[in-house]
């Protein structure tokens, strides 16, 4: 009798974990710790509690990723009656690995937002050691070109891009599907009176659901005073309604896209997110800065300028360095987290 009873128990452990989880790669789990082939015994044995600590179990998601790289890389995901597709590619004048297009669908509604512009913010950043402080302090970096968005030449390169599947790296052409996709982009950023690259950046994109978590780290190549930085932004083209700025006190703020404006300057707390609506479809677009991260605190935003802002021409920002420079000897990294999400508006 007992030898039936340990039996359904270990039937019923099988079966739970058999619905519940899934193994990512048998290769980097049994055959690595093990050295086993990969059998129908040798997964089930994986699945037994006490290898759930040992090896690489993930719950089953809600919904796949399915993915296509070609050298361009496009990402559908599926959730909540919304097809999400995310296209990136080597774009603008920068030639940078970065947001190209998303498509957002539902059974009623298709719109295409293709970049005209950066979703990751451009630098005014000048090198300290050198003797020329022009008067014309541009951005550079993103899409901006020499003279601004006249894009005349470059002011900064891709310098390396990497894709993950589900932590796999992927190092050819190749369709799949995964739990997340993660993209890492390391690029090379000129200064405004110098035509050396004086600031690396490295944006990480990690893309989950209909998620796209965004992080960056700054690293000064030589000394460097970054005077302006917005960090996380937006284009707003197909978006013309209200944006919703979201407070850290859980307090939130509407105000019409048809006009420009901003989340105020003598509110004293910290713009966390802002969300943004259409008249002409149910797609709601939200952006977001984390709370970890040295720049997250907005200590180098003097305390006359908004935290985050909306301009004239379709874009809102956020606001992380205007107003007190930050200084940054060779070496030295600064960095921020946040984050777009996107979901069809709940009119019920």
């Amino acid at each position: 009798m007992k030898v039936k009873v340990v039996f359904a128990f270990l039937i019923l452990i099988i079966l739970s974990y058999g619905i519940g989880y899934r193994i990512i790669g048998y290769r980097d789990i049994g055959n690595v710790k093990s050295g086993k082939t990969n059998t129908l015994e040798n997964q089930m044995v994986a699945l037994t509690v006490e290898d759930i600590e040992q090896y690489e179990i993930i719950n089953e998601p809600t919904n796949v990723l399915d993915y296509n790289y070609t050298g361009d890389l496009s990402i559908d995901s599926i959730e909540n009656n919304m097809t999400l597709s995310l296209y990136f590619s080597q774009c603008g004048v920068n030639n940078l690995f970065a947001i190209d297009k998303i498509k957002l669908v539902n059974d009623e509604n298709d719109i295409l937002i293709e970049s005209c512009t950066d979703w990751i913010g451009p630098y005014i950043v000048k090198a300290i050691d050198q003797d020329s402080d022009i008067e014309n302090k541009d951005f550079t970096g993103g899409w901006h070109g020499t003279n601004g968005y006249a894009r005349i030449e470059a002011t900064a390169c891709s310098k390396a891009y990497t894709i993950f599947a589900d932590g796999k790296e992927i190092t050819s052409e190749e369709s799949g599907q995964a739990n997340n996709i993660r993209i890492v982009t390391k690029n090379h950023i000129k200064g405004y009176n110098t035509d050396n690259y004086i600031l690396e950046e490295t944006v990480t994109y990690t893309i989950h659901g209909s998620q796209v978590d965004v992080k960056v780290e700054i690293l000064a190549l030589e000394d460097i005073m970054i005077l302006r930085y917005y960090g996380l932004q937006t284009q707003n083209n197909k978006f013309d309604k209200t944006i919703q700025y979201f407070y850290e006190d859980g307090s939130l703020m509407t105000k019409s896209l048809d006009n420009e404006n901003d989340s105020g300057i003598d509110n004293k707390s910290k713009v966390m997110a802002f969300e943004l609506s259409s008249n002409n479809h149910p797609f709601l677009l939200k952006a977001w800065i984390n709370s970890e991260g040295t720049l997250s605190s907005f200590d180098y935003l003097s305390l006359d300028k908004p935290k985050a802002f909306t301009t004239q021409y379709h874009k809102s920002y956020f606001n992380l360095i205007d107003g007190i420079p930050l200084t940054l000897k060779s070496g030295k990294t600064t960095n921020w987290s946040g984050g777009y999400s996107f979901k069809v508006e709940n009119t019920k």
